[in-house]
């Protein structure tokens, strides 16, 4: 995702085969819904093909959108920030880490898309990517936290008021 739209991209839910991947009805400000018709493996594909690299933002103004993962019917008692640095945490694992030669068998035997939102066992999400047809560490550089978190967002308030967290001085 790019500026605003990088507050509301789950990088677990663009892994899944185009016709599994789920839309939102949450309005971004160009509007209509979102929809991962462009996801990770997408990117991953376009920088091989284009030899570039590229620049990721990671989910964290928004946390997490009740329409992806409702917290309460998964009994999830971790704070919106908290998912959001865990799923930072797997991303940068699933784009950077070396994979595993095998599987290990602690690793879910299925994949779904709120995994990138909860911690599993280490390489679990580079053996992923493999997984997927991307054996090597795609090598990603740049990384932006979440999208003008200084300012007020989609429901009128800043990103620390919608973590409940207390404004900080700069």
């Amino acid at each position: 995702g790019d500026g605003t739209n990088g507050d509301f991209f789950y990088w677990g839910w663009s892994v899944l085969p185009w016709e599994q991947r789920q839309g939102s009805d949450f309005c971004s400000r160009w509007g209509g819904g979102e929809h991962y018709t462009f996801g990770v493996t997408e990117l991953i594909r376009l920088c091989e093909a284009t030899r570039t690299e590229a620049i990721l933002i990671v989910n964290y103004g928004m946390g997490i959108l009740k329409a992806y993962y409702d917290l309460e019917a998964a009994g999830d008692k971790r704070t919106k920030k908290e998912i959001a640095v865990q799923q930072a945490a797997n991303w940068v694992e699933f784009m950077n880490a070396a994979a595993p030669a095998r599987k290990d068998p602690a690793y879910p035997d299925a994949y779904r898309p709120q995994y990138s939102l909860q911690k599993l066992p280490e390489g679990y999400f580079s053996w992923l990517r493999a997984s997927l047809g991307f054996p090597k560490p795609v090598g990603v550089t740049y990384w932006g936290i979440g999208n003008e978190l200084y300012i007020f967002h989609g429901q009128g308030k800043t990103v620390s008021q919608m973590l409940g967290e207390k404004p900080q001085e700069l």
